[in-house]
């Protein structure tokens, strides 16, 4: 939100050591990977929000995952 993809990847980076698998933070590392332009982290991300969850899930997050996948 503030346009520092960067540092929001460094701070859900963070937040991942201590709480691994948080759906939230995954999936805000997979968005912040993909504005700072490493698609790379930004599909590792992804993938395990994927492993980790229902693929039959309607979690908004979940959904947008999968979208955000289909772009990189």
């Amino acid at each position: 939100e503030m346009n520092k993809p960067s540092l929001a990847l460094q701070n859900f980076e963070e937040v991942l050591k201590t709480h691994p698998n948080r759906l939230n933070a995954l999936y805000g590392a997979a968005v912040a990977s993909k504005n700072s332009l490493q698609e790379e982290k930004a599909r590792a991300f992804v993938n395990k929000l994927l492993e980790i969850t229902d693929q039959n899930t309607k979690r908004k997050e979940v959904q947008l995952a999968k979208e955000l996948l289909k772009k990189l």
